[in-house]
């Protein structure tokens, strides 16, 4: 048991020292403004932006191709924020905050 624990202890420093020196230098290679500022998702074709309260779509080439300017509508409750955004199986999930009454 001992042993067993010894290599693994073993494999997992050298896996950290050796993930230190992968990769190389990281270079901004294109910027482009869009619109929103709160948070950004992507998938292989397309970025996600949102601001607090619109949704955006751009292209790899950083074209609007799509906004939502009324998130919101047709909630069961009313909302006054858009969170983080994220991707997953093609759809866009959006996390809100609520208004409190």
């Amino acid at each position: 048991m001992k042993r067993t624990f010894f290599v693994l202890l073993l494999l997992a420093a050298g896996t950290a020292l050796r993930a230190q020196t992968l990769g190389g230098e990281y270079r901004l290679s294109r910027v482009f403004p869009v619109e929103g500022r709160q948070g950004i998702a992507a998938d292989s074709n397309y970025y996600y932006v949102s601001g607090s309260t619109v949704l955006y779509k751009y292209d790899k080439q950083g074209r609007l191709v799509a906004r939502n300017g009324q998130p919101f509508e047709g909630l069961p409750l009313a909302a006054n924020h858009i969170g983080d955004i994220d991707v997953w199986n093609g759809d866009l999930c959006r996390h809100r905050d609520f208004r409190r009454r």
